[in-house]
């Protein structure tokens, strides 16, 4: 009798075992499915317990709440006050997702508590699935990238951001019409202010270009039937009515004397003068020989003083302007055609008509 009683007691217990294993096997599974294989230069790291700060909150976080959490160490000599630190998963983010989280600030500084000699550290972590969500194994690296600690896994329970007052809580929410916009006036008012001034510029430099145009070239207002030198007289007359001297304009009347002259000398003798650089134009009359060398000498001279001013800053005293002047209108007067008498031209033409012969130099 006892003997079976025995065999009764060791039947039970081994079935009591067996049921055992048989509920001890899934929680390891469960826990190695959750936690795969870490490398062993992180098993070997201190390992540091962390906690959910519930200073700030302390219902459960939501499905994309920032979590914060806090974690001490004592007595890890690898660890220093204000040493900064890294958090990071060993196994990657990719690892750290499927888990249902993802690091919000990694970055942090160990700071020593107050009346104690622990040192404290904290990160924020953000989960991105609701249910018993596993927070796995962290590690913490220095500035170097050294590994000096890694946390201890653990479990939150994180709620559903759905409400739970939705009828329809495992359908999608249809996406929103498109909002209108109201049309932005000002904007298109900022663009036409914009174009205005940019055309109303444009005009005032074409009538400024314009303008200047004229002034450099007065010997086109003389009625072309006049002779070349009384057109060139007529534009030295209205340039001097202009006074540009006594307004400091000194560029504009030495340009204005230049193309005066340069415009006489090309029709007086067939060149083209207004578009030759002075050294162009005294090449011309010393290969021509259509001038002595004094009306050459005249010439080179008033170019001398005229290119300066034109060409430089060069501020001329109020003397000189006069002189160019003065200088071209003689130079004109000069080389200028001699009218044919009356008396020698021909009985069929008319009497108040003339002809021009060349005079010499």
């Amino acid at each position: 009798m006892l003997k079976l009683w025995s065999v009764f007691l060791g039947l039970v217990l081994a079935v009591a075992v067996v049921g055992e294993i048989g509920g001890i096997t899934p929680i390891l599974a469960a826990v190695a499915e959750k936690e795969p294989t870490l490398p062993s230069e992180i098993l070997n790291l201190p390992e540091l317990p962390v906690l959910r700060d519930l200073s700030d909150r302390t219902a459960a976080p939501t499905v994309g709440d920032e979590v914060r959490m806090i974690g001490t160490s004592n007595a890890v000599p690898t660890l220093s006050a204000d040493q900064m630190f890294k958090v990071e998963d060993p196994l990657g983010e990719e690892h750290l997702s499927n888990q249902g989280w993802v690091i919000v600030q990694s970055d942090g500084k160990f700071k020593q508590t107050q009346g104690a000699s622990e040192l404290e550290f904290a990160f924020l972590v953000s989960p991105i699935k609701g249910g018993k969500v596993f927070l796995p194994t962290l590690v913490l690296r220095d500035v170097n990238g050294k590994a000096l600690v890694r946390t201890r896994p653990l479990e939150i329970e994180i709620g559903s951001a759905i409400s739970p007052d939705d009828p329809n809580p495992n359908e999608m929410v249809p996406a929103r019409p498109p909002i209108s916009l109201p049309f932005p006036w000002w904007v298109a008012l900022l663009i036409s202010l914009v174009v205005l001034c940019t055309v109303g510029l444009a005009l005032y430099w074409i009538v400024r270009y314009v303008r200047k145009r004229k002034e450099l070239t007065y010997a086109e207002t003389v009625l072309p039937i006049h002779a070349e030198d009384e057109v060139a007289m007529e534009a030295l007359k209205l340039l001097e009515a202009k006074n540009y001297p006594r307004e400091k304009k000194f560029k504009n009347h030495y340009f204005s004397v230049s193309e005066i002259l340069k415009s006489y000398l090309g029709k007086r003798y067939g060149f083209d003068a207004s578009e030759s650089t002075a050294k162009e134009i005294i090449n011309f009359f010393e290969d021509s020989k259509l001038v002595s060398d004094q009306v050459v000498d005249r010439i080179e001279t008033l170019f001398e003083k005229l290119d300066p001013v034109k060409f430089s800053d060069h501020v001329p005293n109020l003397e000189e302007t006069l002189w160019v002047i003065q200088e071209a209108r003689g130079i004109i007067q000069f080389t200028r055609r001699m009218p044919v008498p009356e008396s020698l031209l021909p009985a069929s033409l008319n009497a108040s008509s003339t002809s021009e012969v060349p005079r010499a130099p």
